[in-house]
């Protein structure tokens, strides 16, 4: 009879090797999820080491108060209004608050969509790299400045509108601040 450990061993090795094999074939954005859970599950338990859930990315919140900001995800997002979801969106996502409206602009057509600018959620956003020079922003829990420099790259995550501006809740590998001679960077 074979003992607990090794079957287990023998199921994990089993999943490693299955996500490797999948990663060449570009199945690691889907896999990461699992891995993530596998992870956690495992956690606890004898074999927590050997499993490691997703990147070393930090979570953090991030608020852009910019008059207008135009964006564009590296991957397709879901957008959800009170009364409007629209998934698989690929284009550009323009926030203008001084007229209040979110304007989508699909690629490769010349569709364009606008929205009244609040209570919207976009979800799955990623974006590998945001800086905003002379800008007003804030890093929760404590950092705020009305004139800095802000840099995010690899962001994934959230990003939903406020009353005047765009907060990114998610997991990024590098975030850095300047505001006049102080400069801060997320360790």
């Amino acid at each position: 009879m074979l003992d607990w450990k090794v079957l287990a061993s023998a199921f994990i090795a089993m999943i490693i090797v299955t996500i490797i094999m999948l990663e060449g074939f570009g199945a690691s954005s889907f896999l990461s999820g699992g891995m993530s859970f596998i992870s956690e599950w495992f956690g606890s338990s004898p074999f927590g080491g050997l499993v490691s859930g997703g990147s070393d990315g930090k979570q953090v919140t991030v608020t852009l108060y910019q008059p207008n900001l135009t964006l564009r995800p590296q991957e397709e997002v879901e957008i959800e209004t009170v009364t409007v979801n629209i998934s698989g969106f690929v284009g550009d996502i323009h926030a203008d608050f001084d007229s209040k409206i979110l304007v989508l602009y699909e690629s490769g057509s010349d569709l364009k969509v606008a929205f009244p600018l609040k209570n919207i959620r976009i979800s799955g956003f990623k974006i590998n790299k945001l800086q905003l020079e002379n800008s007003n922003f804030m890093i929760e829990p404590n950092i705020t400045t009305d004139n800095g420099t802000i840099e995010m790259k690899d962001f994934f995550g959230t990003v939903t509108t406020k009353t005047n501006g765009l907060e990114f809740q998610g997991n990024v590998s590098e975030l850095s601040a300047k505001i006049g001679d102080l400069s801060w960077e997320l360790s």
